[in-house]
């Protein structure tokens, strides 16, 4: 899935002597075969995970320490969901960026929160069984995809909430991500915070964050992927006024 996504990303690119910055890289994974490629590749998170690709940066939130103009393309994978105060990460992403430069972010669909909740309903039996048998480190939000992944360290009160409701970003449900996640609105979301829209792409295979059938069924996937994309591809450019 990794390489399905680097492919769309690098089609978005306009060539392969770029200075990239992935904000929310986890692991690095991305950054690391990005970097294969020929890109010059900066990764940073506010959580890196102890396992990694690619080196990553630990950085604070919503500041990001380089210098003004620094990069040529900034890119984020499924952060956008978790983050609470997006002006001033956009703020942080237009300062380190070029004036020409392009910004890729990788955002989840309605569908995708949509499928996803479904899974998580039907497991939702086995987690409770989980949690009264002998005690074993289990997690209320699947290992989603990129850095959608939330370390549960809440309260037990938090933990219910979250497994009813079923948030996959900062929204209160997934009942409100099934509006927040839909094209339209990301479109918009880019527009109210001064970018133009370059171009969009879809993510052509289907998948949802617990995996389910991740290995198999390719041709099927490609097929649903049609019908129901998963995840957007944003190439934005920020508007002359922003320069």
């Amino acid at each position: 899935m990794q390489e399905n996504e680097i492919k769309t990303i690098v089609s978005l690119l306009p060539n392969s002597k770029l200075k990239i910055l992935e904000i929310g890289g986890g692991d690095g994974i991305k950054s690391m075969l990005l970097h294969n490629l020929g890109y010059d590749m900066t990764c940073v998170d506010i959580n890196p995970w102890e396992k990694q690709f690619y080196p990553v940066l630990k950085i604070e939130r919503n500041r990001l320490p380089f210098t003004s103009k620094a990069f040529d393309v900034v890119l984020s994978a499924n952060v956008l969901p978790v983050v609470s105060e997006k002006k001033q990460f956009f703020d942080e992403i237009d300062r380190v960026l070029k004036n020409d430069g392009i910004i890729i972010h990788v955002v989840p669909s309605h569908w995708w929160s949509i499928f996803t909740n479904f899974w998580h309903y039907v497991f939702i039996p086995k987690y409770l069984m989980r949690s009264i048998l002998p005690k074993k480190t289990t997690s209320v939000i699947p290992e989603t995809h990129n850095s959608l992944h939330v370390q549960d360290n809440t309260r037990t009160s938090s933990k219910i909430r979250r497994l009813f409701s079923h948030p996959l970003g900062d929204n209160p449900s997934f009942l409100h991500e099934i509006f927040y996640f839909t094209k339209n609105s990301w479109i918009a979301l880019f527009k109210l915070h001064g970018y133009s829209i370059v171009e969009i792409k879809n993510e052509p295979l289907f998948f949802t964050a617990y995996g389910v059938f991740m290995s198999k069924y390719f041709k099927s996937r490609r097929i649903l992927g049609r019908v129901f994309p998963i995840q957007y591809y944003f190439k934005i450019m920020k508007n002359s006024d922003k320069t």
